[in-house]
């Protein structure tokens, strides 16, 4: 009887919601190992993605090298021509602003002569320069 009547103690203690619990957890982990997978899959799909971007790797990269090296030589010689042509205004700007230097010395140096001409000429009585002859002015 005692026997008997231990197995009777041990289902009356064993719980039918342990079964509910567990069903309930495999779902959970079930859920769990999709959403896992999904993002596994995303994660490997952007790895892919971020290699294909990086220059020297992935499948398309020797065009995209190629393409990027040319467009380098080409703003390479647009660099080059724009610097020759600044190169060269800055030339003529010098050689103009020399010019203008020049053009004014000689202007400066011409009214100079001119003026002591001019002196020179009111005092002899000679009237040909400009503004020495007529009322005195």
């Amino acid at each position: 009887i005692g026997h008997g009547g231990g197995d009777e103690g041990r289902e009356d203690a064993f719980e039918w919601d342990g079964f509910a619990q567990m069903k309930e957890l495999q779902q959970q982990n079930s859920t769990l190992l999709v959403q896992l997978d999904r993002l596994e899959r995303e994660n490997e799909q952007l790895q892919n993605e971020r290699s294909a971007l990086r220059p020297g790797t992935g499948s398309g990269s020797a065009s995209l090298q190629q393409a990027q090296q040319s467009r380098i030589i080409e703003l390479a010689k647009k660099n080059r021509n724009l610097t020759v042509t600044l190169e060269r205004e800055k030339s003529k700007v010098a050689k103009l602003l020399s010019e203008l230097r020049l053009v004014k010395k000689q202007g400066e140096a011409g009214r100079s002569g001119k003026k002591g001409a001019d002196e020179g000429g009111k005092g002899n009585g000679s009237g040909n320069s400009k503004g020495g002859g007529g009322a005195g002015g």
